[in-house]
C-alpha cells in the first residue's frame, strides 16, 4: 500500500473489487465455512444471552447517533455493532470484525444509515478477523469518540486478556486513544478467566479526577436466593467468586457499570 493511500476500505468498495462469482459466492454465504466462522459462532453460544444484554446496554447508554466508534473482533463485538447498526443512525464504525462484515454486507445504506468500516490488514481464518499492519494504520489513523475492547478474560492480578496473538496489538493500540470513551465488555464468565495474552493492566484504566471516560461493562449473574436453603451450593460459590473478583476490582480503582438483568424485558430506547 502507497504512503498516500487510504488504508480504510468502505464495505461497499471491498465488495466491488471482488470478482463476480466470488462476491455472489460471498453473499450467498457459500464462503463462511470456514474455521474462523465456527470458532466465533462457538464464542457466540457461550453465553449468547449475556451477550445480547451487553450490547443492548452499551449501545443504549453509551452510543448515540452520529458517533464514530472504533471496534475490534469477537461474539460480543459482533452483537454490539448489528445493535449499533439497528438501533443508532449517523456512526462511522470502523472494525476488523469480518464476522460482523458478513453479516451487514447485504444491507443497503438507505436502510442502515451507517457507515460501515473495514479496516485493511491480513485476514487470520482462525478468529475471522482482520489483523497485521495495515489494521494497525486503519485504527490509528481514525479518531474515534467511542472505543470498544474485547477481552476473552480479566483477572485483576493479570489485567485483561485474549486468546490470540495477532490480537494484542490491536488492543493495545486501542487501549491509547485516551481521549475517547473506551468500553470494555465482559460477561460474567470472563471475570477471574485466565487466557493466553495480556494485552492491558487495570491500574492504568483507572479514572481520576481530570478523566472519567474508561469503564468495563459488566454483565452479573443472576443473584442467588439466600433464603433459599435448598438452592444450589454449587452457584452460590460460584456467584461468591464472581463478587470477589468484582471487589478486587473496584479495589484497583476501576469503574464498573452493571447490566440490569432484565434489559432485554424493556422498551429500546
Amino acid at each position: 500500500m502507497s504512503e498516500n493511500q487510504n488504508p480504510i476500505q468502505t464495505v461497499q468498495n471491498v465488495l466491488n473489487n471482488l470478482p463476480k462469482n466470488q462476491r455472489d459466492n460471498f453473499n450467498n454465504g457459500s464462503a463462511t465455512d470456514t474455521p474462523g466462522v465456527r470458532y466465533i459462532a462457538r464464542r457466540s453460544d457461550s453465553q449468547s444471552l449475556e451477550k445480547r444484554k451487553i450490547a443492548r446496554y452499551i449501545v443504549e447508554k453509551y452510543i448515540r447517533d452520529l458517533d464514530a466508534v472504533a471496534i475490534d473482533a469477537g461474539s460480543t463485538q459482533q452483537q454490539i455493532i448489528e445493535k449499533m447498526m439497528a438501533m443508532r443512525y449517523y456512526l462511522s464504525i470502523l472494525t476488523n470484525n469480518m464476522t460482523a462484515f458478513r453479516k451487514n454486507s447485504n444491507q443497503e445504506v438507505t436502510e442502515t444509515a451507517n457507515e460501515f468500516i473495514l479496516t485493511g490488514g491480513k485476514y487470520v481464518d482462525l478468529f475471522d478477523a482482520l489483523h497485521g499492519e495495515e489494521t494497525l494504520n486503519s485504527f490509528n489513523s481514525f479518531n474515534p469518540n467511542v472505543v470498544i475492547i474485547g477481552v476473552s478474560g480479566l483477572v485483576a492480578e493479570k489485567g485483561f486478556l485474549c486468546h490470540g496473538n495477532d490480537e494484542v496489538r490491536v488492543k493495545k493500540l486501542l487501549l491509547t486513544k485516551t481521549l475517547s470513551r473506551i468500553i470494555i465488555p465482559v460477561d460474567y464468565n470472563k471475570l477471574g478467566r485466565m487466557d493466553s495474552y495480556s494485552f492491558g493492566d487495570l491500574e492504568d484504566f483507572r479514572n481520576n479526577e481530570n478523566t472519567n471516560n474508561k469503564v468495563i461493562v459488566v454483565c452479573p449473574p443472576i443473584p442467588p436466593d439466600k433464603n433459599d436453603k435448598k438452592s444450589d451450593k454449587q452457584y452460590k460459590q460460584f456467584y461468591t467468586s464472581f463478587e470477589n473478583q468484582v471487589k478486587k476490582i473496584e479495589k484497583v480503582g476501576i469503574t464498573l457499570d452493571f447490566v440490569p438483568n432484565n434489559i432485554l424485558n424493556q422498551p429500546e430506547i
